[in-house]
């Protein structure tokens, strides 16, 4: 608090009047005149007093008031002017800062008085420090005063910046902000807000001062605060939510929450702890939950001598969606047959006597997880939690008073304490008074898409708006935690694997073709056995629709592209084009294909056709016949190779809209023979239908114009939990190998397969984060016969880098062997794989995202866009280039090679003709092996099997004396 001083300011100053000329008197009016008569007295105006704050805030309005005295003997006859400002210095000197001016009309007597009272400000940018508050009346000098040098008075204040502010939070309904009332905070600090949205809603929009400042996120900091401030939260219907999560970190909250059936005796070696919090510093150092049975020693117990079954307990809250997902990890001590973990919702609170017909009507058991094998994640000594997921209805019990989740873990009666295995850490290794144990962590129920059906991005409408979301939201999980609450939501029809990527793109595709397909909110079912989507099997027909082909140009340069276009369009963004390249990247031309939506997959046949492989269609031949080599259809075969029973194999998409079921052809392959496609459906007679890779001869006619001749399936041992339904990639090799892969998140359910052709096989697991053969959501699997190596690429983003993406190579002679890896920099997404037989370089075709908008406009240019990466035989390491030009490709899918050698190749000196020179080149390498690119044994491996053979000779003998090679 500064000190108030008065300051009268009297200047020693003689102040004249001087009339120059006389006749100036007679000019006047004297009754107006501000003077008196010439030599007579004169006013004497002053300011008595000058009344405002001590402290002053710059930028913030105070009052200034004062008074001003005629203390002359004279009038002092009206206009003149008064000012106050601000002067750091000699009041009298300093012109200071201008605060507010007042401009008197009123005539003033002698003692008379006024007083002037106004608002002002100081502006901002002004120092901060001591000031004069100087008041000077008659600013102007527009009257004569007997004394000119008396005429301020001033007050010293304080100027500063402001210290405190306030801040004003609010939010909108549906959710709630914290803190939620007006305070105040020092200037220049930080203050951090937290936003809670309702069950079945997320946080929208930050604003500060009515300007957006951040999308989406719980929490929000308005940081260096230096003015006042108004923050508001808004929030949106979200996709998914947790109802509640038990991580089991806090003791307190472990032993309030958590009934169990522990047995606590006056004799403590009598006691039972079937349910106890425990950590394990490599499995979950935070906490987690453990369910042990035990024996009775009590011998006043009923069940003394007998086996206790572990029994816990949670309540959740009560949600008004229709069904809800559990969802908890575990890991067991024991994989004996029997053993498991059983789930029960109840509506009390109680442990209910399982064995009580009555308890039916408060309980019901919606789960039994039996223990996998010991090597799965979750088995006995595994060392890694697996993962339980089951959606069950909320109808199923009256939960208007609470909502409760039990877990119970059983286990056949004659287990003994020998057979459980242990888990460092655990306790697991029970003593011969217990039995099975199991881990459970992060326990609760989940809420996904609830209230829409397939509307992603809760505009009413199921348009291109929501499959650009998906675009934007490739490399992801599938789960909780996207912008949009829940990235389940975004899986294609059919692609329910727990991962967003370009085969939910195609997914996303094949729904919007139709407004019958946009009904189809739990996806397409794997057959049409039981009731699904308002239809049973038997009300569906199966019918592929009319097919129509494309009319491809004879040259098609060195590869073909198929891919999504570069358009303004809303709908022609979902077209697809066969855009033409050279092996540089160079575009050629476009063309489009029929029918142009649903186009995955580009691949060759063996004597050099392509093929589209087509979501609706199955394999349609790239040519202007009108040859349907794969449709959608359905066959038989006698003994499936899971259960040996007899079964219906469904091929592609069966029946049409709404009422589709089945899986849609996603690749192929071609031998001499035979086509191997990728997945097909298997429903064998009283069993649960899979998905497997099939085997196909084709036929002259008949429908369908195939037969399956043989199915690829690696039957899982009993208590499997992993998720194989989700094949997804095919091709065989010149030995008549299989390979397929399986993508799914959960488990470790990313696999490779090898299938021998004497029925035998091999696998490699590729969802284990410790192994070297770490590679989530394979795609792009491509196959080069003459390098003998298997490529596959993760359709997520790569953790370290997410504009870097890894090809992973496999050795495929002898066991599977991963021993090359290509670092490509400058593409996010791999989408394929093809490569340029005579040089061996791999041809990789990808996309990149920047400025992903949380609200896909499908009316503007997409924010993808296409990328082409060559790799040399031998680079580890490679630059991708964006692929521009005159072309409007925007999200390729798909990339085959074209280019045919001419003259098959065997012009070997490459002088222009088939001839003598050509056979000495061969007979000089002959029966070489080890034949490899870019060389390939001076060019005699003509067919690229890495060695000089009958094969080159008859391919020499085909061409033998043709010219024009070089044409």
């Amino acid at each position: 608090m500064s000190t108030v001083r008065l300051v009268t300011v009297c200047l020693a100053a003689y102040l004249m009047f001087h009339c120059a000329e006389a006749h100036v008197a007679n000019a006047v009016d004297m009754s107006q005149a501000s003077v008196g008569a010439i030599g007579g007295p004169l006013p004497d105006l002053i300011v008595t007093e000058v009344t405002a704050p001590d402290e002053v805030i710059i930028g913030e309005e105070f009052t200034v008031s004062w008074t001003v005295k005629n203390q002359g003997k004279n009038m002092a006859y009206q206009p003149w002017m008064d000012r106050a400002y601000l002067a750091q210095n000699d009041p009298l000197e300093d012109p200071g800062i201008l605060l507010a001016t007042h401009q008197n009309e009123e005539t003033l007597g002698p003692l008379q008085s006024y007083r002037v009272s106004l608002t002002t400000v100081v502006t901002p940018g002004t120092r901060s420090g001591a000031y004069y508050l100087v008041v000077r009346t008659d600013a102007g000098q527009a009257i004569p005063e007997a004394d000119e040098d008396n005429n301020i008075l001033a007050k010293l204040i304080d100027v500063g910046l402001q210290l405190r502010f306030t801040v004003t939070p609010t939010s909108d309904p549906n959710g709630s902000i914290h803190p939620d009332s007006p305070f105040t905070i020092l200037r220049g600090f930080d203050q951090r807000f937290s936003a809670t949205p309702d069950i079945s809603y997320g946080v929208d929009t930050w604003y500060v001062d009515g300007l957006a400042v951040q999308t989406g996120g719980t929490k929000y900091l308005l940081s260096n605060i230096q003015a006042d401030h108004a923050v508001h939260v808004t929030f949106k219907p979200v996709l998914g939510y947790t109802l509640k999560k038990y991580t089991f970190e806090d003791d307190e909250e472990f032993n309030e929450q958590i009934t169990n059936n522990n047995f606590i005796a006056p004799d403590p070696n009598m006691s039972r702890i079937h349910v106890e919090r425990t950590v394990d510093p490599e499995l979950d150092p935070g906490g987690m939950m453990l369910l042990r049975n035990l024996t009775s020693d009590d011998p006043s117990d009923p069940d003394y001598g007998q086996v206790i079954y572990a029994r816990a307990k949670a309540e959740f809250p009560l949600t008004g969606a229709s069904e809800m997902l559990i969802r908890f990890e575990y890991l067991f001590s024991s994989s004996e047959p029997g053993t498991a973990l059983l789930v029960y919702l109840s509506n009390v609170p109680d442990l209910l006597d399982h064995d009580d017909p009555a308890s039916q009507e408060y309980e019901v058991l919606v789960a039994e997880l039996p223990a996998p094998p010991p090597d799965r994640p979750g088995g006995a000594g595994s060392g890694r939690f697996g993962i339980f997921e089951k959606t069950v209805p909320t109808d199923i019990l009256d939960f208007t008073s609470g909502c409760y989740m039990e877990l119970e873990l059983v286990e056949p009666e004659l287990l003994q304490a020998s057979t459980i295995l242990a888990a460092p850490g655990l306790g697991f290794a029970a003593a011969s008074s217990g039995g099975a144990s199991a881990a459970v962590d992060s326990w609760g129920p989940e809420v996904h898409c609830d209230g829409i059906c397939l509307d992603i991005t809760w505009d009413n409408f199921v348009s291109e708006a929501d499959f650009l979301t998906v675009v934007g939201e490739c490399g992801s999980t599938a789960e909780l935690g996207g912008g949009s609450g829940s990235r389940v939501c975004l899986e294609g029809a059919f692609s329910d694997d727990g991962f967003v990527d370009p085969l939910d793109v195609a997914g996303w595709d094949w729904t919007l073709g139709s407004d019958d397909r946009k009904n189809l909110c739990k996806g397409v079912p794997l057959t049409g056995d039981t009731e699904f989507a308002g239809f049973k099997a038997a009300d569906a027909k199966i019918s592929a629709g009319p097919m129509l082909f494309a009319d491809a140009p004879e040259e098609l340069s060195d590869v073909l592209i198929v891919g999504k276009r570069d358009a303004l369009g809303v709908t022609a963004k979902l077209e697809d084009r066969l855009y033409v390249f050279d092996r540089h990247g160079q575009y050629v031309r476009w063309f489009a294909p029929s029918p142009d939506r649903y186009n995955v997959r580009l691949v060759r046949g063996p004597d050099g056709q392509i093929y589209q492989v087509n979501t609706a269609s199955g394999v349609v031949r790239l040519d202007a016949t009108d040859e349907a080599l794969v449709p959608p259809g359905q066959t038989t075969f006698a003994s499936e190779p899971r259960y040996g029973k007899f079964a219906t194999v469904y091929v592609g998409i069966q029946g049409e809209g709404s009422d589709s079921f089945g899986r849609p052809i996603l690749d192929a392959a071609f031998d001499r023979n035979y086509v191997y496609v990728a997945p097909v459906v298997v429903s064998p007679d009283g069993a649960e239908a899979y998905a497997v890779a099939a085997k196909l001869r084709l036929l002259d006619s008949g429908s369908p114009p195939y037969q399956v001749v043989q199915l690829y399936d690696d039957p899982p041992p009993p208590a499997d939990n992993q998720y194989r339904n989700a094949l997804r990639e095919i091709e065989v090799d010149t030995d008549g190998n299989v390979y397929v892969i399986n993508a799914h998140n959960l488990n470790e359910s990313d696999i490779l397969w090898r299938y021998y052709p004497d029925g035998s096989s091999e696998r490699v697991d590729l969802g284990r984060e410790d192994s070297d053969t770490y590679i989530p959501d394979p795609v792009a699997m491509y196959l080069s016969d003459p390098t003998n190596m298997l490529y596959l690429a993760s359709g997520q983003y790569n953790p370290t880098d997410f504009n870097v993406t890894i090809v992973h190579g496999f050795s495929i002679d002898g066991a599977l062997a991963a021993e090359r890896s290509i670092t490509i920099e400058g593409m996010q997404h791999v989408t394929d794989i093809t490569e340029d037989p005579t040089t061996g370089h791999l041809l990789v075709v990808g996309f990149g995202m920047e400025d992903i908008p949380a609200y896909p406009n499908p009316t503007r240019y997409p924010f993808y866009f296409p990328c082409l990466a060559e790799v040399p035989y031998g680079s580890d390491s490679v630059q991708a280039q964006i692929l521009e030009g005159s072309h409007d490709l925007a999200l390729p899918m798909s990339i085959v090679w074209t280019a045919t050698a001419k003259c098959g190749g065997a012009d070997m000196d490459l002088n222009g003709s088939v001839g003598y020179a050509d056979l000495a080149i061969l007979a000089e390498r002959w029966l070489d092996s080890g034949c490899y690119p870019p060389n390939w044994c001076a060019g005699a491996d003509v067919d690229k099997s890495q060695r000089a053979d009958v094969a080159d000779l008859a391919i020499l003998t085909q061409y033998w004396l043709d010219s024009g090679c070089l044409d």
